[in-house]
């Protein structure tokens, strides 16, 4: 079994995204591998009206 971990500590979902690191792991996969991801945590830094982990989180994670 082979383990990459492509996070980065503090990170958000969009940071996630604009660093390119899930680009990259959806280039390293191959059929049948597993991808476990894990956010939400680090979006509720965010700040400011209509953003946040339950508003802009939602709306990011559905872009993928």
């Amino acid at each position: 079994m082979a383990i990459v971990n492509l996070a980065e500590s503090g990170e958000t979902l969009s940071g996630f995204i604009a660093a390119r690191r899930f680009a990259k792991m959806l280039s390293l996969m191959k059929p049948g591998d597993y991808a476990l991801v894990e956010f939400g945590h680090n979006d509720q830094k965010q700040k400011g009206a209509g953003v946040g982990a339950f508003t802009t989180y939602k709306k990011t994670l559905n872009t993928l």
